[in-house]
């Protein structure tokens, strides 16, 4: 190889390093905040209470669209205790598993990319990168059956045509 070549190759080397500082800067930016600025989306101190006031109205507005509906047919939980019942498990279950996966994601986060702290102490690579597939499932799955029980009962619910007043 001559030594042009090895040149070329070195600076190349070099601009994938520099971009991927670059970009590690960035998403360090995006979750603590830029240095001296402002917190980002992982140091927000509002993001549980949001996830919670947004899981808690998705199932709030579709409790309310089949609170008289004699056609529903859930889950479980509405089998044995009723329509109110089954709501409240939801906002639960989806409120606790989006905050929670959220958590963890930061801790996996912080852990794997910047090496700040430690979360998972004992946990092996293989383990921490499981947690980090399993957590984002998890969060999209919370988020898509909240916007999936919105959805249903805005866009899909038994509604009927509204009629001018004046006619």
């Amino acid at each position: 190889m001559n030594a042009g070549a090895g040149a070329r190759q070195t600076k190349k080397r070099g601009n994938h390093v520099r971009l991927y500082l670059r970009i590690k800067d960035q998403l360090r930016d995006s979750l603590h905040g830029p240095r001296g600025g402002r917190d980002g989306v992982g140091e927000w101190k509002h993001l549980n209470s949001s996830l919670w006031l947004g899981v808690f109205s998705c199932f709030i507005v579709h409790y309310l669209s089949i609170m008289d509906d004699s056609n529903y047919a859930g889950g479980l939980i509405f089998n044995h205790f009723g329509k109110l019942a089954d709501t409240a498990f939801a906002v639960i279950t989806y409120g606790l598993a989006s905050t929670t996966a959220v958590a963890m994601l930061k801790g996996v986060y912080v852990q794997q990319f910047f090496d700040e702290k430690v979360y998972f102490r004992n946990f092996d690579q293989i383990d921490i990168y499981s947690t980090l597939v399993v957590c984002i499932f998890l969060f999209g799955y919370s988020m898509y059956a909240a916007i999936t029980a919105l959805k249903n009962a805005v866009i899909l619910s038994k509604s009927e045509t509204a009629i001018p007043v004046n006619e």
